[in-house]
């Protein structure tokens, strides 16, 4: 005690004090406990960090932990070389940060009541090493939560009907009939396959079983090769000290990689590889980007309530001694904080209220042209460069160190296809199953083929798609990778294979051997998560890693896209449910046919809510504004991500490079540049509320504050964007992409065909519903001062009854049928758009703007005080581009306003949620007739995107009760799909409370 005596001496506050009897008895543990000890070091000596600790505003309370050389120490000051410091707002915060439930955590970290400051991957190893002591009492907190979500959970569904139970079985029994009125539709006779059934398919029908009755686990392959490669061969610069060309850097790290990871083929499966080691789901866990986020949870993980993960005493260990370690000074995060000085953005990032930058991940959400290797393969590629040195001999340092990477990376690919090959062999040979030996052998055959060459057959063209997938997502990151078109890549290789057919029967055989190739690929796709730490899973709750695939549409002459292969997919989407692949559908009006967006609807009321509807004409038309963009190429166009739009193999358009919370600029404004959750006087004066004699002076000011806001995510885009260039500069991912080898340039550097960033916005709805109150009730009717309808706002309309009342009764809602309504919508978006498209991005591209909000919407607005537009302080902001649930209780008000909006303020995209539930009376063919009588009319008026839940609120409330009964309820929260039982509470119910329209 003799160490506790001298750390507690009198006089202490009562904050300092709690902190200090926590870590002093940490410290006291460690330093006398050689086990604990040991986890001070790592394979590269010791793991020395600086933590502090401090209220803001507040100079008593300051201190820190020293961990150096082997042992634990506390400083009652902050040393300025600190390399991360734990942030209180409050005294309050940091008495009630003690206590708090893993959930008002995540909550005061939202609302930036608790923040940290500094190394993020350092405090990360703080909170490993208090896992150590605390653990335990953080996983009984958690299954503590747990239980009472389920308390909770019970009571709600007290009285919800279980009919939803069996709801999606009568629902797959109803299955209609196709007529083939497709042209492109050449092979099949009943296009909507409905003859067939997951129990056609054990194979994959035990896939899917697995996956929904396996957690996934975290894994450390990828990081361990990498951290091996750079120890050895060195990182800054080469072990003889000379620099390294991030290019070639990349790039050998990759070919030791590829080259000595586990070649593993899942039992069973007919296409060969994993991107973890884990066969069913493995998180890769890149070191580079955000794995060295889940430091701190590596021994909690298993038992926390959000995403579980699987994880192996030999994993913590490898990631906690050996990779993150080396990582903790170069991995993206870090590295803008420390080259740039820690700049204004990346503290605006850190407090999460109003921006997350996307590039601290990766710049995806994008679509390489798998295609590419399909038609050429690897050599083919391998020529191209040759072609392309030797047309140009006086190539530069730049172009030489470029293309000579892509083909290490190349080379990568194929020694790793080689050990596959040699993996399946050796299985072959030891089979006793004669059919599976036989599966075994053509697998090799194809292995030996692809992708080193161009595929034949459908078999060689998925696996060589799956290989080039494993290799992306390796390279880089594994998120938001989109496959392109599957309907058109694949196709051909259908025919080919098709045409060889000659009997009836083997047509029959053919065509469920086509199904189930591809619902094999389907099961690879989602056999992977990122694993992130919690506070990541509350705002991406229930996400996936979002490998987007997109079927119909035109082709790039404007033709009907619909094929074979678009019915083979949407089968396999009706037949797995998953949400990973991220399934989407293009329609173009007039061109299209109504059998195929009948097809697409039903497949929609099948599974809940898949696949997503996207416009052609609306979406053609928004990147039609652009000069030098060739319509062809446009009408190629592919969802990536949750919803946005880019040119498979030809564009590099960084989707989610900008996540924003409108709200925030609004709060700003109507606070004179302080923003009212962060208590931060962070935008510029525009004025207080009573100042402004117009609703133009409000509006402009709002204007100012957001183009504040804005001004600094463009600087910390292309800050992260500098950082990319040096330190993902993705050589494999160029190469797949049309322009990089010609101009010698990767896609960090402009080197794609098109470039262009993307943003995406939060409440919109919200933000154009408060406009209306302000402008009609403060400045029109003059009903209140803008003083008196802010003090109602602070104090979340308590008092002020009838001014709420009177908001949600007598001023129009964006989606009521009001032209005053989507006049102020189109007001904001041409405010953004106007600013977003003429800021270069740094690699020659615009901007591009788009409505679509992940979870954010809830997490924020979970946080956030009540809204000029009637919205009660703690409620969800509306999702992507959705109306308010309170705006009409008609579906086509909410549909003509949304169509209402210009397309080319939405050139990144919208997620317009739709939530229809059913009567009893109507059959299965009325219920999809409906639903493409609705989705017609939309993108008729000029709707751009539509996405489904077809889920009552008895359902809804059963699956967060009895989750046991819906493991594959998919849900569309605003652009991607989930799993609703595994999502969030808050994130439940904010899709529980959306707007049912009965069909």
């Amino acid at each position: 005690m003799k160490t506790k005596k001298k750390i507690l001496s009198k006089g202490e506050s009562a904050e300092k004090k709690i902190l200090l009897e926590n870590i002093t008895s940490m410290i006291e543990t460690f330093n006398t406990t050689p086990s604990l000890q040991e986890e001070l070091k790592g394979t590269q000596g010791w793991i020395n960090a600086t933590i502090g600790f401090k209220i803001d505003n507040d100079k008593n309370m300051r201190m820190a932990v020293v961990i150096k050389d082997g042992k634990i120490t506390v400083r009652k000051s902050i040393p300025k070389n600190a390399d991360a410091t734990l942030v209180f707002a409050t005294k309050k915060d940091l008495t009630d940060y003690k206590t708090a439930s893993k959930d008002k955590v995540c909550r005061m970290i939202l609302a930036s009541r608790v923040r940290v400051d500094g190394n993020l991957a350092l405090y990360g190893y703080f909170d490993y090493l208090s896992s150590l002591i605390f653990g335990e009492d953080d996983i009984k907190a958690s299954k503590v939560q747990a239980k009472e979500h389920h308390k909770e959970n019970l009571a709600l569904a007290k009285n919800a009907k279980k009919s939803g139970r069996q709801t999606k079985k009568k629902r797959i029994a109803g299955r209609l009939k196709g007529e083939k009125v497709d042209p492109g539709v050449h092979w099949l006779d009943e296009p909507y396959l409905s003859k067939y059934d997951l129990d056609d398919f054990p194979r994959v029908k035990q896939f899917k079983h697995d996956h929904h009755t396996t957690l996934p686990e975290v894994t450390a392959e990828q990081g361990k090769l990498l951290t091996d490669f750079y120890i050895k061969n060195g990182y800054e610069t080469k072990k003889d000290g000379t620099p390294w060309d991030p290019n070639l850097r990349t790039a050998e790290g990759f070919y030791y990689l590829m080259a000595n990871k586990e070649p593993v083929v899942r039992q069973d499966d007919l296409l060969a590889g994993t991107i973890t080691p884990n066969p069913i789901c493995g998180s890769v866990t890149q070191p580079y980007t955000i794995g060295w986020s889940i430091w701190g949870e590596l021994r909690t993980i298993h038992e926390r309530e959000l995403d579980p993960y699987d994880i192996s005493s030999e994993t913590i260990e490898t990631l906690h001694k050996h990779v993150f370690p080396f990582w903790k000074d170069r991995n993206i995060h870090q590295l803008w904080k420390v080259q740039f000085n820690n700049p204004l953005p990346a503290k605006i990032n850190d407090r999460m209220f109003c921006l997350n930058l996307w590039g601290l991940v990766s710049l995806n959400p994008g679509s390489p042209g798998f295609e590419k290797v399909l038609k050429k393969g690897l050599t083919g590629i391998k020529k191209e460069i040759n072609e392309e040195l030797k047309k140009d001999a006086k190539a530069n340092k730049e172009k030489k160190n470029t293309l000579e990477a892509i083909k290490i990376s190349l080379d990568g690919v194929s020694v790793y296809t080689k050990n596959l090959a040699t993996q399946v062999k050796k299985e072959a040979g030891k089979e006793k199953n004669p059919k599976r030996k036989k599966e075994l052998e053509d697998m090799h055959t194809v292995l030996l083929r692809v992708p080193e060459n161009p595929a034949r057959t459908l078999h060689e063209a998925l696996q060589a798609l799956w290989i080039m997938y494993i290799a992306v997502g390796l390279e880089g990151m594994d998120d938001d990778v989109a496959l392109g078109r599957l309907d058109q890549i694949l196709q051909p290789y259908f025919e080919a294979d098709m045409k060889k057919i000659s009997t009836k029967k083997d047509h029959e055989a053919y065509l469920s051997h086509a199904l189930e190739l591809v619902g094999c690929l389907f099961m690879r796709i989602t056999s992977h998560r990122v694993g992130a730490p919690t506070i990541a899973s509350w705002q991406n709750s229930g996400a996936p890693a979002v490998a987007s695939t997109v079927v119909g549409g035109v082709t790039p002459k404007g033709k009907d896209g619909v094929n074979d292969m678009t019915y083979i997919v949407l089968k396999i989407v009706e037949m797995l449910s998953l949400n990973d692949p991220d399934m989407d559908a293009r329609f173009m009006p007039g061109v299209n046919s109504r059998t195929f967006l009948k097809r697409v609807c039903e497949v929609n009321y099948i599974t809940w809510g898949t696949p997503a509807i996207h416009n052609d004409d609306a979406v053609i038309k928004a990147w039609s504004q652009f000069k030098g963009w060739a319509i062809e190429d446009i009408r190629d166009w592919v969802p990536v991500g949750c919803v946005e739009p880019v040119i498979a193999g030809k564009h590099l358009a960084a989707t989610g490079d900008i996540d924003s919370n409108l709200m925030a600029p609004f709060g700003m404004a109507l606070n004179n540049g302080r923003h009212p959750v962060a208590m931060w006087d962070l935008g510029p004066k525009t004025g207080r509320v009573e100042d402004f004699k117009t609703f133009d002076a409000f509006y402009n000011a709002f204007k100012k504050q957001f183009t504040f806001i804005y001004s600094q995510a463009f600087i910390g885009s292309k800050q992260l964007l500098t950082i990319h260039q040096q330190l993902m500069p993705s050589p494999i991912y160029s190469a797949l992409l049309d322009g990089c080898i010609k101009k010698g340039r990767g896609m960090t550097r402009g080197g794609a065909k098109y470039n262009s960033s993307g943003a995406s916005l939060i409440a919109l709805s919200d933000v154009v519903d408060s406009l209306l109150v302000i402008k009609r009730l403060v400045f029109e009717e003059k009903k209140y001062t803008f003083k008196e309808l802010k003090e109602a706002v602070d104090t979340n309309f308590e008092g002020h009854k009838k001014m709420h009342a009177l908001i949600n009764s007598s001023v129009p809602k964006f989606g009521s049928g009001s032209k005053e309504a989507t006049d102020m919508a189109n007001k904001v978006t041409h405010m953004v758009s106007d600013l977003l498209h003429n800021e270069d991005n740094g690699r020659g591209g615009h901007y591009s703007t788009g409505y679509r909000t992940n979870n954010n919407h809830t997490v924020y607005g979970r946080v956030s005080g009540a809204s000029p537009s009637g919205r009660l302080a703690g409620k969800p902001f509306t999702p992507g581009l959705t109306p308010s649930p309170l705006a009409s209780k008609n579906i086509l008000d909410n549909i003509g306003d949304v169509a209402k909006l210009d397309p080319l303020t939405l050139d990144n995209n919208i997620a317009f949620n739709v939530r229809l539930v059913f009567s009893d009376k109507n059959t299965h063919r009325q219920n999809v007739d409906h639903v493409t009588d609705i989705v017609q009319t939309y993108c008729e008026q000029g709707g751009m995107q539509m996405q489904f839940i077809m889920a009552d609120s008895d359902t809804l409330k059963d699956a967060m009760a009895h989750p046991e009964y819906y493991s594959d309820l998919i849900v569309r929260v605003s652009g991607y799909t989930g799993y609703y039982v595994q999502m969030q509470r808050d994130l439940q119910l904010e899709i529980l409370g959306r707007c049912e329209y009965e069909v």
